[in-house]
């Protein structure tokens, strides 16, 4: 097991303390996620997965979309925002929540089959977080199981570039930082991991955005 991380952007905790419900599922809808289109990727690889873990639930859009789609094997929504967590008890009463749970302390009682990690979430952690997060969450997985990574291929609605990489988002409740990670380094994150496949499904959204889906096999 990998020694938990300590924290280089837990500052953006408070743009997500700050942001209303109703504000998020708009921002979900600026980028194209509204549809779900991401979901519909990914499900039939997960489909028969018999535990899944879902990293940054927020307000549940993923674990919805996977219950309408029929998934019938058991969801972990793991969040760290209170308000979020509460929202997921009233709104999805089915799912198991583990409050306060953020990736770079995550601890699960169970080896799972799938982890979905949606919605630029890596981004949030430095470059080197961002590789032990990786393989932190490789031995969290049953011998056959799959983490699944998504990112944008570049930024144009939600934040903007200030560097090569480093990406900033201002609003007028909080500013959030993030690392863009290469092609190269999301493959070079997967081999160090131990993961035996790392595979790239470019797609795009219902607002043409261009985005990545990572799919890490064990």
């Amino acid at each position: 097991m990998q020694t938990p991380l300590q924290g280089y952007n837990d500052k953006n905790i408070d743009f997500y303390r700050h942001i209303k419900m109703e504000t998020f599922q708009h921002l979900a809808g600026v980028i194209g996620f509204h549809t779900d289109v991401d979901v519909d990727i990914l499900f039939p690889i997960v489909k028969e997965a018999k535990v899944l873990v879902e990293l940054g639930a927020g307000y549940g859009r993923v674990v919805k979309a996977l219950l309408q789609k029929g998934f019938a094997g058991k969801i972990i929504a793991v969040e760290r925002i209170e308000e979020f967590i509460a929202y997921l008890k009233q709104h999805i009463p089915e799912i198991v929540v583990l409050q306060q749970q953020d990736i770079k302390h995550l601890q699960l009682t169970e080896q799972v089959d799938a982890i979905t990690w949606l919605w630029s979430g890596i981004l949030e952690l430095s470059k080197e977080e961002q590789a032990q997060s990786v393989k932190h969450l490789y031995h969290l997985l049953n011998k056959n199981g799959v983490l699944l990574l998504e990112i944008p291929r570049k930024v144009k609605y939600v934040g903007v570039h200030i560097g090569d990489q480093k990406i900033k988002v201002e609003t007028e409740w909080g500013t959030l930082d993030a690392y863009l990670p290469r092609h190269e380094e999301m493959e070079q994150y997967g081999k160090d991991a131990g993961f035996s496949s790392v595979q790239l499904i470019e797609y795009q959204t219902t607002t043409q955005l261009d985005r990545s889906l990572y799919v890490f096999r064990k």
